[in-house]
């Protein structure tokens, strides 16, 4: 099936929002562009926190056409008051964030610059030691010439030790918030260069082994999506609402990107199915035991399971370790191992 009419059936299931919401949805564009028709440029902070919270609204109820809308009008209003470094460095952050949940909606690059906490500890040496040699372990998972994923990995690996027990109580929740932002703009800009290309086209001229990012890609923003759980970000609500719709959404493109006839055989050939492992897993824990698409997720782990012919949860397990995990991750992987296993 096409990627466009997977995406297309996705969007046809959500559900119809109420006319309680459509009618504040209604009530709030109203008292907006009543608002820019009253000041003109001098947009006020709170009408931009405003518009703002329309977009991120959007894209949790799967509304897509209005979140594109809104975060248009955000970018125009921003660039009215001056652009923006004009606004509160809080209300920097609220607008960047909202905006990466609507890129990576419409696959498009961030749309404003990335707001970093100025003055952050760094993090303790132990864990910057212990990311980087994770990071160039994760690249060699990965076919040669891919250094391009080295800071993404890089910034991944830093977020999975933040959250773990070891390091949990001696870093700076600021720095790593400020890994998060740099992690999701470094991934939405991945998906729209798509460095693998090259001059000459795909990997060797493999489509393939495009994909293999592309896919990678996708399960780095739904890992980043389920890991706001452990880290105070100001975005928590994303994980806890967005399941239904913005990671179902990206699950969706990944399930149609799999389902292409031969991937399977030219990573087994290139020797890079362990990366396929990390999503699979990624995406079944993203689902919980709710959502429909688990099961599916579940058939490709054990069908990628056979083929690399890991029989033991040791050998699972050490896959895994070549890549981003949390605390999380660990604990469930167990029962993802028994549940590809049992059959």
């Amino acid at each position: 099936m096409h990627i466009k009419s997977v995406l297309r059936d996705r969007m046809a299931q959500q559900p119809a929002p109420s006319m309680k919401t459509l009618h504040a949805h209604g009530e709030a564009m109203r008292n907006v562009v009543e608002t820019l028709q009253a000041v003109g440029r001098n947009v006020a902070q709170p009408t931009v926190f405003a518009v703002s919270n329309l977009a991120a609204a959007s894209v949790l109820s799967a509304e897509w056409d209005e979140a594109r809308r809104h975060l248009e009008a955000l970018i125009r209003i921003v660039d009215l008051r001056g652009g923006v470094s004009t606004l509160d460095f809080e209300l920097q952050r609220q607008i960047t964030w909202a905006s990466y949940g609507v890129s990576i909606v419409l696959q498009a690059p961030p749309s404003f610059p990335c707001p970093m906490y100025p003055s952050t500890r760094p993090f303790p040496l132990a864990l910057t030691d212990d990311s980087s040699i994770r990071a160039w372990r994760t690249l060699k998972k990965f076919p040669k010439n891919s250094s391009f994923l080295y800071d993404v990995v890089l910034r991944l690996h830093q977020i999975g030790l933040a959250t773990t027990s070891e390091f949990r109580d001696d870093v700076d929740m600021q720095a790593v918030s400020n890994a998060y932002f740099e992690s999701q703009h470094r991934l939405l800009l991945l998906g729209i260069e798509q460095p693998w290309m090259g001059k000459e086209g795909p990997v060797d001229r493999v489509p393939e082994l495009e994909a293999l990012f592309q896919v990678f890609d996708h399960a780095a923003q739904i890992y980043l999506m389920t890991t706001l759980r452990h880290v105070g970000t100001g975005g928590e609500r994303w994980s806890l609402r967005a399941k239904a719709c913005l990671i179902g959404l990206v699950l969706s493109r990944i399930r149609a990107a799999l389902s292409v006839e031969n991937n399977y055989n030219v990573w087994t050939r290139r020797r890079c199915l362990d990366p396929m492992v990390w999503v699979l897993v990624v995406c079944i824990e993203s689902c919980g035991n709710v959502m429909p698409e688990r099961g599916w997720f579940l058939a490709e782990l054990r069908k990628v399971l056979g083929i690399m012919k890991l029989k033991r949860i040791e050998e699972f397990r050490k896959t895994l370790a070549a890549f981003p995990t949390t605390d999380g991750l660990e604990r469930v992987s167990r029962g993802i191992w028994d549940g590809v296993s049992s059959q």
